[in-house]
């Protein structure tokens, strides 16, 4: 019989340990894969990007991290894009959010925030009259609702910020 928590678990969702250790409560990790009553975890949160650590637990170890948490790791991994000071913390994390709910994966949704899409939404909104550092979600929105080939466009964007491997 499955648990409640492991019914709500699927592939590439986001999680957190359930019974955090102390040190453990902003580790975050990736499902990979399902496994019956386990599932196969991978660190979202190891200092070096090449490697990418995974572990085996059982489901009831895990919990689904909530959109807005995980807007707001988005959001903090994202800090150093070229365009984060156009749209401001909170605006940035209403993109992150905005991202999110639509059904980007996280790594679209870096691909996208990290991309000149960002900073493109922003000469666009100048028309609605928005300043350098008050670019908004919708204006992301708006932008990316103009792609004719958003799915093939947002590939090319993880191919050109991550590399190829995926």
């Amino acid at each position: 019989m499955r648990t409640k928590t492991a019914a709500a678990l699927k592939a590439g969702m986001v999680v957190r340990y359930s019974k955090p250790d102390t040190g453990e409560n902003d580790l975050t990790f990736v499902v990979i894969e399902l496994r019956g009553d386990r599932v196969l975890i991978e660190s979202r949160d190891f200092p070096d990007a090449r490697v990418k650590p995974t572990e085996v637990v059982a489901t009831g170890d895990v919990v689904p991290v909530t959109i807005k948490e995980h807007a707001q790791a988005l959001a903090t991994k994202t800090a150093d894009a070229y365009s984060w000071d156009n749209y401001g913390e909170k605006r940035w994390l209403d993109c992150c959010l905005m991202l999110l709910k639509r059904g980007f994966t996280e790594r679209e949704a870096e691909a996208i925030l990290r991309s000149k899409w960002t900073r493109w939404a922003g000469d666009m909104a100048s028309d609605k009259g928005r300043t350098y550092g008050h670019v908004r979600a919708s204006d992301l929105a708006r932008f990316i609702d103009a792609q004719r080939h958003l799915k093939r466009d947002v590939a090319d964007l993880v191919v050109g910020t991550f590399g190829s491997e995926l």
